[in-house]
């Protein structure tokens, strides 16, 4: 069958993605799907693609997402924190708007739709809702863990089927190896603010600590949150990466402080001992998934506090999305 993936991840100038986590989760889920037997076209609404990874194809606005829903047999959207209030200084627009209009241009199409592996946030305005609830109407859902499913039953009165984030889907045959003393911050800007030299001096005396910018757009990446006088004290790269870079850079570190999700994720599959920070829902989430420990900040960090995901909980989660990938074809195949 040949599916199309929407999903967040997009290219930005110098043909690197604009957010790893992104990047990372799209390549699991279309590797998934592939090995599955599928042909996969991935749609990218930025800049074409030069980084490793799979090939994206370029779709310019609306016009280019309708070719190539027209081209393929079916739609997957997915994954990621696909469905949140992510543009509120919009009446209609960000992903809210993506997911409705790819939805109804399948529907359009005849083309089968299923949103696989989404995160799912609270949501408070209307029109966003409103844009969630044409999106999902009539299409089958599996969302990323239970969280996710209870407040997409609260604000659509629908109960989705309940996956893992599709991060766990890939396979990747080279574990690092512990080679550094690195502790790595993986921070969304918020928490990059908290960044401190009281705190890195607590770091240097357990290790290097190396700021990793998941989401590495020029005028917004994350590193560019860290305080100058924090900055200056910090290894960091100014250059942008592939997720590959940042999975390496994780996997042979000695800790990760994060509340970028798909660093916990990644931290979590490598068995890489971690402290997650923040109140987000999908940070909350996880750490309670996975036995990790959560501070509301940095001001609560305490050296030695770190812990690996419970690998009972990473199994499991692994195990229910290869489940949940299984049941996705076969809706396809049955269509």
């Amino acid at each position: 069958m040949r599916i199309l993936i929407v999903s967040a991840d997009r290219t930005v100038a110098g043909g690197v993605p604009a957010n790893l986590g992104d990047a990372f989760l799209t390549d699991a889920l279309a590797d998934a799907l592939m090995t599955a037997g599928n042909r996969v076209e991935v749609v990218d609404f930025g800049e074409s693609r030069f980084s490793s990874g799979l090939p994206r194809t370029r779709a310019d606005g609306i016009r280019g997402l309708a070719s190539a829903i027209a081209r393929n047999q079916a739609v997957v959207i997915g994954g990621g924190t696909l469905i949140q209030d992510d543009r509120p200084d919009r009446l209609i627009g960000g992903l809210a708007r993506l997911c409705a209009v790819t939805a109804l241009l399948a529907r359009g199409m005849g083309k089968p739709v299923r949103f696989f592996g989404v995160g799912c946030d609270s949501i408070e305005r209307r029109s966003p809702r409103l844009l969630y609830r044409i999106a999902t109407r009539g299409n089958r859902v599996w969302v990323r863990e239970d969280d996710s499913r209870d407040r997409f039953v609260r604000m659509f009165a629908s109960t989705p089927g309940v996956s893992s984030d599709v991060a766990l889907l890939k396979h990747v045959d080279e574990t690092p190896r512990l080679d550094t003393d690195r502790i790595v911050l993986a921070m969304n800007r918020s928490e990059g603010a908290q960044v401190s030299p009281a705190l890195l001096d607590v770091l240097a005396q357990h290790g290097t600590a190396s700021f990793l910018s998941m989401d590495q757009q020029e005028d917004a990446a994350d590193y560019l949150s860290v305080p100058a006088e924090a900055l200056a004290r910090l290894s960091h790269e100014r250059e942008a990466l592939g997720w590959e870079a940042a999975w390496h850079r994780i996997g042979g570190s000695k800790a990760l402080l994060g509340s970028r999700m798909h660093a916990l994720y990644m931290a979590a599959m490598l068995g890489v001992p971690m402290v997650a920070i923040g109140s987000r829902e999908k940070v909350v989430s996880f750490a309670g998934e996975f036995g990790v420990p959560l501070i509301a900040s940095l001001a609560d960090y305490a050296p030695g506090s770190e812990r690996p995901a419970d690998p009972s909980a990473v199994a499991a989660a692994v195990g229910r999305a290869g489940e949940a990938l299984t049941e996705l074809v076969a809706s396809l195949s049955r269509r």
